[in-house]
């Protein structure tokens, strides 16, 4: 392959712009050739000189939706074979430049879902390579604000979902279908976050958390909660808050997430307690309050001395040493609000 320079002949047939449907063709032969190779020397061999790198970096018509498709598949089987040895022919050091990466973070939320979760694939397989130098490349400028546009992104679904809810009463025959690709969209993200935390790559984990709470958390879903925003209302910003709660487990977000919903600020205490006082609140109100108070408890990475911070305790099985097994079977013991 390499011998007679089919790489090379690729490329200057790309430069010449030829129809999408060669494009197309090129895109989809290196794609399958790439997947068949398991032999590492034939790897290094088609990734040296640069070569794989000029295709990546090609001026790719992004308008065409079928050229994109193949473009960001080609991406992805390259990522699969990225490994702490071969990330040496994508990721240059000294000049700091990833164009793997960066050409692909591109169309982290493309509107076409088999794209995005291309991208995502592809980022997940980046996050795991064990390099030093990569992993500083990534938290810093200029590809760190990947990590606080997965937040902002976080927040249009937010916003989305408010707006399909709202519609969703003027339009009972399809109002609901739109609530729920709305939902379907926002817990696909908040997934793909929590691979992210997942890694347990403490960098990239300290600025999503940095991000998640400065951009949604205190100022969308808490600030909605205790009424200060209108911009949600305060029970989707309570299913929000329990679905990052059900959803995230990272030890040092979880504890920055329970202070800044039951300890920092005195008035958000206050709206859960209202909530769930039928005599103040209101019954739709009640619910979400009560699932996010569920939520919070559920989570193991939740402190139990946080939770006595705020009021609040997980119930605890009776002791009971001497009872015999033919006593019955236990039942599990249920969350509950001292």
């Amino acid at each position: 392959f390499m011998e007679v320079g089919m790489l090379d002949a690729l490329f200057r047939i790309l430069k010449q712009n030829p129809p999408h449907v060669v494009v197309v063709q090129g895109l989809q032969t290196l794609s399958i050739l790439l997947s068949q190779i398991t032999a590492q020397t034939s790897i290094y061999f088609i990734l040296s000189n640069n070569r794989i790198n000029n295709i990546i970096t090609h001026a790719f018509d992004s308008s065409n939706e079928e050229i994109l498709a193949y473009y960001v598949t080609f991406l992805k089987t390259l990522a699969l074979k990225l490994d702490n040895t071969t990330i040496q022919f994508f990721f240059n050091v000294e000049e700091r430049t990833f164009p793997l990466y960066t050409e692909a973070i591109r169309y982290y939320n493309h509107s076409e879902s088999m794209i995005a979760a291309a991208v995502r694939t592809l980022t997940l397989q980046v996050f795991r390579i064990p390099n030093a130098a990569l992993r500083t490349f990534l938290v810093s400028p200029p590809v760190a604000p990947y990590f606080p546009a997965l937040i902002t992104t976080l927040a249009t679904h937010a916003h989305r979902l408010q707006a399909a809810v709202t519609a969703a009463s003027s339009d009972p025959a399809s109002g609901p279908v739109r609530v729920r690709a709305a939902l379907d969209a926002l817990l696909d993200h908040l997934f793909y976050i929590h691979d992210i935390y997942a890694l347990g790559l403490a960098g990239i984990n300290s600025v999503l958390t940095t991000s998640l709470l400065n951009d949604l958390v205190r100022p969308v879903l808490v600030a909605s909660v205790t009424r200060s925003s209108s911009e949600l209302s305060s029970e989707l910003a309570l299913f929000l808050l329990a679905q990052l709660f059900h959803t995230l487990d990272d030890p040092l977000l979880i504890r920055a997430l329970t202070s800044a919903l039951l300890t920092e600020d005195v008035a958000v205490r206050q709206a859960l307690v209202a909530a769930l006082n039928l005599n103040v609140g209101t019954d739709e109100l009640a619910l979400p309050a009560l699932a996010c108070l569920y939520a919070v408890v559920s989570n193991d990475a939740v402190r139990s001395r946080d939770l006595a911070a705020a009021g609040l305790a997980r119930a605890r099985p009776p002791q009971n040493p001497r009872r015999s097994c033919s006593a019955g079977p236990r039942k599990l013991p249920s969350p509950s609000v001292d």
